[in-house]
């Protein structure tokens, strides 16, 4: 009988407790936030400090050729990994710097730790391509892009959280560009953000 009771308590504690459903925007600033810029004609250059996170694929003075990607960081402390992601969002907001045309691209999670102000071509952290995002509609201001997979393992440990990679879903130097503001913009409501939605159980 001791037993039997034992066993009930324990699923009482793992199973019993209340579910309330929980939303966290994270929106890094000068301050806090990781992203920048990595270009292949500039193999040794950091863009950490910039405005504006553009992704191209283009011929510079006619024999030169540049692909630029870019990274993102977000920091998901205040989650812990008892969390369950229903859903997780990125939004990003085009800026006037850039040329016509759709130019779907890659979301990528990344393997490796960068930092901001050191990454360049050279050393660019590898990227897993299991569960990247294809991004077709880039022609709206504001997108929203959905990473619900990438997120929930940052968030369940099953890999570490070091951020995201942007690239172009075709770098075949024609002439692509799409850019959007980083988290240097002077504008809270332009920068880069992650919106995550995600169930805690309530013990008490």
């Amino acid at each position: 009988m001791k037993t039997k009771l034992l066993i009930f308590v324990f699923f009482c504690i793992v199973g019993c407790g209340k579910e309330e459903s929980r939303r966290l925007m994270v929106v890094p600033n000068p301050q806090t936030g990781q992203d920048a810029i990595i270009s292949r004609a500039h193999k040794k250059n950091n863009y950490g400090n910039l405005e504006i996170l553009h992704l191209t694929s283009r011929i510079k003075q006619d024999t030169l050729l540049d692909d630029n990607r870019f990274v993102i960081g977000f920091n998901l402390e205040q989650i812990n990994k008892w969390a369950k992601v229903d859903s997780a969002f990125i939004y990003l907001y085009r800026s006037s710097d850039e040329w016509k045309g759709p130019n779907p691209f890659l979301v990528h999670r990344v393997k490796e730790p960068w930092i901001e102000h050191r990454i360049t071509w050279d050393n660019q952290p590898t990227v897993a391509e299991q569960r990247k995002v294809l991004v077709s509609d880039t022609e709206t201001k504001e997108l929203k892009i959905e990473v619900s997979p990438l997120v929930r393992g940052f968030v369940e440990r099953e890999y570490r959280n070091m951020g995201f990679m942007f690239r172009l879903a075709e770098e075949d130097h024609k002439g692509r560009k799409v850019s959007f503001m980083s988290s240097n913009s002077k504008y809270d409501s332009l920068r880069p953000r992650l919106e995550i939605y995600y169930r805690v159980k309530d013990w008490f």
